[in-house]
């Protein structure tokens, strides 16, 4: 059963709460909770903790960064396509990374490239760009020789990257975009009337799980199509530690300096004690400013973390 949420959650109900705290029970008053795991005692801490969750935690981060301490298999998957959905190009293969005393390398296996993927021996798609400079690493990187300051910190690839790993990390928070920046900020009060919040009791891969969802309102799908980019967000949470085990998004908008028409799905596993990568899948559309447009597909799945 579903129900609607009717508290009372006013500033003086609530004491002595930050600003922020006071966004979060503002939310809490219109997402719609699963009562069966929810009790009406308990909805007013409930709701308000899995949006804090959802804007706050750290720990999807952290799954991340431990890919650069730790040795894994993965396979490589990423197409490109024309407007008439044919494949341009396509590049597959298996890799290996190696971590020893917090120094990585990493090799390549069983390549195979088709199409126009390399131009003059470099990458001829943007998109693969970002995808090697999250993903693959080459020579050898030791972590605790790296420095915060490089001559491309500032570069448009390193921008956009820190863009991506916003979206991915911390959705829900306004992003440092010219023009859209406060239309990622989902739990706004201004963008708090286009989208329906819900969390149900589900099960992902077999965990007994909490599925927070947030989705553009029906009404808002075809109607002020500018007005929102994050066209629906879910976020599987672990009922036994409310450690967040998977992540999909969907991102669509349009104006003078971007076209983007993203969607991504992110899973996490369990390993020695501690949460890690293993499965992200990208399937986008997007046209920059001074850039060719782009339509590609990648995943990647790591297994063998040792």
């Amino acid at each position: 059963m579903i129900i609607q949420t009717t508290l009372c959650l006013s500033a003086k109900a609530q004491g002595k709460e930050s600003d922020i705290d006071s966004i979060y029970y503002n939310i809490a008053a219109s997402v719609t909770i699963d009562s069966i795991f929810i009790s009406a005692s308990a909805q007013k801490l409930a709701v308000a903790d899995f949006i804090k969750l959802v804007l706050e935690d750290e720990s999807f981060y952290k799954a991340f960064k431990r890919l650069r301490t730790t040795s894994y298999d993965f396979t490589n998957h990423l197409v490109f396509y024309d407007e008439d959905d044919s494949i341009k190009a396509s590049f597959d293969g298996d890799a290996t990374q190696y971590v020893v005393d917090s120094c990585r390398t990493m090799k390549m296996h069983n390549e195979n490239v088709t199409g126009d993927f390399y131009k003059n021996e470099r990458y001829n798609y943007y998109t693969t760009r970002l995808y090697d400079r999250i993903f693959i690493t080459h020579d050898t990187v030791c972590e605790h020789k790296k420095t915060t300051k490089t001559k491309t910190s500032k570069g448009k690839l390193e921008y956009h990257i820190g863009m991506l790993k916003r979206l991915i990390f911390s959705p829900g928070v306004e992003a440092d975009l010219p023009l859209v920046g406060k239309k990622m900020a989902i739990f706004s009060e201004a963008m708090r009337k286009y989208y329906n919040y819900n969390i149900t009791e589900q099960e992902w891969n077999g965990i007994p799980s909490y599925a927070f969802e947030v989705i553009l309102k029906p009404e808002f799908v075809q109607k002020k199509k500018k007005k929102t980019i994050i066209k629906s967000l879910n976020t599987f949470f672990s009922k036994e530690d409310l450690q967040i085990l998977a992540r999909s998004y969907r991102l669509k908008y349009k104006n003078a300096l971007y076209d983007f028409d993203v969607s991504m799905w992110i899973e996490l596993q369990k390993w020695n004690g501690d949460y890690i990568a293993k499965y992200i899948k990208y399937d986008g559309y997007w046209d920059l400013l001074m850039k060719a447009p782009e339509i590609a597909e990648f995943e990647v799945e790591l297994d063998n973390f040792r």
